[in-house]
């Protein structure tokens, strides 16, 4: 899968996956990836790392992180609500890894075991599943804080960055503009501007594009809405803006993407 920004309230998403690729981007929830096959560079609040085959990668809530893609990979991907683990809150509030990547994870052979029993139970549909996967995803962290270094961090507002993000994350499917974050965090557009370009290298408008085409993948992939609706649905005017970004970000059209996607992986 690719993994996309959507806004709907979903406490829990888990999938195998053979593409790791995101823009730099934020929310409040903890994302985890078990690399299976290949490697992908990985970037947290600036920090570099090379997610490799038998390593786990991990960022909490509300830090910046990044995907660049080496492909093909093949990984498992979670991303969940720390509310899921609500006797654990304090240590996502208070703490954060170290390091992004926690290297030789297949050591340690119970870690893949109890995500992949998570994933058997996100995939099911009886009526002790939630129960499962809450016990599952505290057998894991109870294993991995027993290899995974934490600092401990200062309460204090977010950054202009990361205040940013979070605006566009939250508005990037309706009409949004340098002037309307301007407007509504009461910044200059042009220190906007200048920090997207100088803190992740993207301009205003290809930062929020790649938003876009991420969620795009997800309803391409999942969902039988046309391509037309689609690209009204997450943000764009015009289908052929949609179809140009689609291309940028991606290198092919949405229909090819379609209908030669390989993300149904065997396990």
């Amino acid at each position: 899968m690719v993994p996309f920004y959507e806004n709907k309230d979903r406490d829990l998403l888990c999938s195998y996956g053979n593409r790791l690729n995101f823009a730099p981007h934020l929310h409040n929830h903890i994302e985890l990836v078990y690399m299976l096959e290949g490697e992908t560079v990985t970037y947290v609040d600036g920090h570099k790392a090379i997610l490799k085959k038998g390593d786990i990668f991990i960022s909490f809530p509300n830090q910046i992180h990044q995907y660049l893609s080496n492909g093909p990979e093949k990984y498992l991907i979670f991303i969940f609500s720390p509310g899921i683990l609500k006797e654990m809150t304090h240590i996502f509030k208070n703490y954060i890894p170290e390091s992004q990547v926690i290297e030789d994870a297949y050591k340690h052979p119970c870690l893949f075991t109890f995500l992949s029993s998570v994933t058997d139970a996100y995939e099911s549909s009886h009526e002790f599943r939630d129960l499962q996967i809450k016990g599952y995803l505290f057998a894991f962290f109870a294993e991995l804080l027993k290899i995974m270094k934490l600092k401990l961090i200062k309460a204090s507002n977010l950054s202009m960055l990361q205040n940013i993000l979070i605006y566009c994350s939250e508005n990037y499917t309706k009409d949004l503009s340098l002037d309307s974050i301007s407007e509504s965090l009461h910044v200059s557009k042009y220190y906007v501007s200048h920090l997207l370009k100088e803190k992740i290298n993207l301009g205003f408008s290809d930062y929020v594009n790649s938003l876009r085409i991420s969620e795009a993948c997800g309803h391409l992939l999942y969902e039988d809405k046309t391509i037309t609706e689609i690209a009204y649905l997450v943000g764009f005017n015009t289908i052929r803006t949609f179809n140009r970004a689609f291309i940028k970000q991606m290198g092919i059209t949405p229909t090819y993407f379609r209908k030669n996607n390989s993300y149904n992986l065997d396990n």
